[in-house]
């Protein structure tokens, strides 16, 4: 299965936007674009700072558990691709 990622380099809403349509709630979403925006990525093999990632480790349990409307492989998946392309990255 491929996804569709269609995130603008350093677009925070269209992140945001793109975390809602995959799944993310809209508070999380927003969130996590707020934190993307206010950092910068350690590498281009791991395109999160260190509050996107603690931000991550904190809330996957919400795609464990179901609150997200995917799965825990998928979210992991899906935010780091989109990540990589909001970083301009991929």
């Amino acid at each position: 299965m491929r996804i569709e990622i269609n995130v603008g380099e350093r677009d925070a809403q269209g992140l945001a936007r793109f975390l809602e349509g995959s799944g993310l709630p809209e508070g999380d979403a927003q969130e996590l674009a707020q934190l993307a925006f206010a950092e910068e990525p350690e590498s281009a093999a791991e395109p999160m700072g260190p509050k996107v990632r603690s931000w991550l480790l904190e809330n996957m349990k919400k795609a464990a558990n179901g609150t997200w409307k995917m799965g825990l492989a998928v979210a992991n998946d899906v935010i780091k691709e989109a990540l990589l392309k909001y970083y301009g990255l991929k």
